[in-house]
């Protein structure tokens, strides 16, 4: 059946000059003569191209551009490639201008999914996925099915500079995924996803399959112009509400990426937390593109909340302090008393978007008062907080991610949970602020 698509795929490149199938040409439009609508538009079927990858006869590497399909490349489908336990993989590559090497660090606007079969006795398989400058790794997936002849399958999505690249792996056999009936692609199928990362696939360049050198095998690569799943159902997966727990580093500073919730972080709850001084600083962050460093900065779009533990003991005291920040901008938080974060404490907070006229509406809460219960949300009103800002902050960039930074070791688990929808409805603070 493979010989007979090669046998195919070798004519149609001959006689058409494509690689695409008969599936990329438009429908024709009704004729008005035929008595039909010629207002009416027929979608066109999903377009796709299939390339039989043959191993270098030499035994060097393999490196092959794929078909080509004129309205770019979001699903791709790989059947029978392998990579042996001798630090030998085998790569997707999209939107490149031309071929590069395997350890190369991607241009802008190429993606690249690696399949790497591991060493013996280590390390192990695994599989990363590449946009950019920005890479992916999969610890929890099982990718002993790299060393051996398999199919699997993965959606990538066009992204932008606002909207995520949305990048959905499917391996065939696993969780009921088939990789040849897309009605069982489905987002609890997958085995892996990367739906946070911004910035946008090039579409219109070429695509190439890279083998290592000494792999026999022959790939069979499926390309198509349209993904399976929609950005809708993608969105439509995530959570509401998401929680992640912290594991605070023993020898020095904690730095983590958060959940991911559908749309936007708009309220936070912090759960046991304390800054006992000696310069402790707990922070919130969201819309940046990775989990901060020390001495990060936040720059324009970014939203930082900090709760500084100050510095004990005398003389040598500095006092505590919470503060928020987006950009340079700073809320003004005068009710609040910081010194909250020497205990053992929780406390939660709304965040709103913010646009060009309107600011990131900012409202905070402690535990326990003002009959404040971060856990039941009936009790987050703005009269039980204990501080607001609802002017000075500009708007936050919510399409990226969120993290939470420790400066230095405590003696807690901190707990962090994101929701989609803040605790104080916009209406609200707008009634507020009417004279």
């Amino acid at each position: 059946m493979r010989r007979q698509t090669k046998s195919l795929l070798i004519l149609a490149l001959t006689l058409a000059l494509s690689a695409c199938d008969e599936g990329s040409k438009d429908a024709p439009a009704p004729s008005p003569d035929a008595g039909g609508e010629p207002d009416v538009v027929v979608p066109p079927p999903t377009s796709s191209c299939v390339t039989e990858v043959e191993p270098n006869p030499s035994g060097g590497i393999t490196m092959v551009e794929l078909c080509a399909l004129e309205n770019g490349v979001r699903h791709v489908v790989v059947e029978g490639a392998r990579a042996p336990r001798q630090h030998a993989s085998y790569q997707v590559f999209l939107g490149l201008d031309a071929p590069v090497g395997s350890q190369d660090e991607l241009p802008e606007g190429a993606f690249k999914l690696m399949s790497y079969g591991g060493g013996t006795p280590a390390p192990a398989p695994s599989i990363t996925a590449y946009l950019g400058a920005a890479s992916a790794s999969f610890p929890e997936v099982d990718a002993s099915f790299v060393n051996a002849d398999s199919t699997y399958c993965f959606d990538i999505h066009d992204g932008s500079e606002t909207a995520p690249a949305y990048f959905v792996l499917w391996l065939e056999g696993v969780n009921g995924a088939d990789c040849a009936d897309r009605a069982t692609l489905t987002m609890d199928a997958a085995i892996a996803r990367k739906l946070d990362w911004i910035g946008a696939v090039d579409k219109s360049k070429k695509s190439y399959f890279y083998q290592a050198a000494g792999v026999e095998a022959a790939p069979l690569v499926t390309l198509f112009d349209e993904p399976v799943l929609t950005v809708e159902e993608i969105t439509a997966w995530l959570p509401d509400v998401c929680t992640t727990t912290i594991a605070p580093n023993e020898d020095g500073f904690t730095s983590a990426e958060l959940c991911e919730v559908a749309g936007a972080v708009r309220h936070v709850v912090v759960e046991d937390v304390i800054a006992p001084g000696g310069h402790t600083a707990i922070q919130v962050w969201i819309g940046v593109d990775e989990a901060p460093m020390p001495g990060a900065s936040v720059e324009a779009g970014v939203f930082r909340a900090q709760a500084y533990g100050g510095a004990l003991p005398p003389p040598y005291e500095v006092s505590p302090d919470f503060g928020v920040q987006v950009g340079e901008a700073s809320a003004a938080l005068s009710a609040l008393d910081p010194s909250f974060v020497r205990a053992i404490s929780t406390f939660c907070f709304d965040v709103h978007d913010g646009a060009e006229s309107t600011p990131a509406y900012f409202v905070m809460w402690i535990h326990g008062e003002n009959g404040a219960d971060c856990f039941d949300r009936t009790t987050l009103t703005l009269e039980t907080a204990v501080d607001r800002d609802l002017e000075n902050l500009p708007a936050i960039d919510k399409s990226k991610k969120s993290a939470f930074y420790l400066s230095k070791p405590i003696e807690t688990t901190p707990v962090v949970t994101l929701r989609n929808t803040p605790a104080v409805d916009t209406s609200d603070i707008l009634a507020a602020l009417a004279p």
